[in-house]
């Protein structure tokens, strides 16, 4: 190769791949909306509980427990992570949400089905640690416990959200025919060890 095509190819080559890196950033269209929580519709015996995170690509682990007593008995329902959509460019999230699935098992969403008009506790944690070739990192957020009461043939959303890595929080919102979320007063949060 010549001394020319080469520094065509290095001025090149780097120049793509700036391209390409910066389309990746470029923010998703304005017009993002979340997807839906996929409201169906359940029996009048139940409720139906959709557990999801946001703020931050990290793993949530999610446990529930229909115990009466507080912190105990729970059952592990999945892992869920963000991955991103309203910033990332829509083949970028969707190659995010498949690799995560076929790796560790990470799902946008998990849900559950319980029984209504009794006490539900839904309890979510997250822990990561990177390693790279100078430097460790870790951290972790939670648990954190909600306890509420779902009412009959009702979907809830328990959505565990990221403020950076130093801070998370857990809500609960009921989500109505129009996707809208309202707040559920009745929330009590509960101090459940790992």
């Amino acid at each position: 190769m010549s001394r020319m095509r080469l520094k065509q190819h290095q001025f090149i080559m780097p120049s793509v791949l700036l391209a390409f890196v910066a389309g990746c950033a470029s923010k998703a269209p304005s017009d993002y909306k979340e997807p839906a929580i996929a409201t169906v519709a359940v029996d009048s015996e139940h409720a139906r509980i959709v557990m999801r995170s946001a703020g931050m690509p990290m793993s949530v682990n999610y446990s529930i427990s229909a115990s009466p007593n507080t912190c105990e008995d729970f059952s592990w329902v999945g892992r869920v992570f963000h991955s991103g959509r309203e910033v990332l460019l829509p083949w970028i999230a969707n190659l995010t949400e498949k690799s995560r699935k076929a790796i560790s098992r990470d799902l946008p969403q998990v849900e559950q089905v319980v029984l209504a008009d009794r006490p539900v506790q839904i309890k979510g944690h997250s822990g990561w640690s990177d390693t790279s070739a100078q430097m460790t990192s870790s951290g972790s957020c939670g648990p954190l416990t909600s306890q509420f009461t779902p009412a009959s043939g009702k979907t809830y959303l328990v959505e565990f959200r990221f403020s950076g890595t130093r801070s998370c929080t857990q809500k609960v919102y009921e989500i109505d025919a129009a996707e809208q979320r309202l707040p559920v007063a009745q929330v009590e949060p509960l101090q459940c060890r790992k």
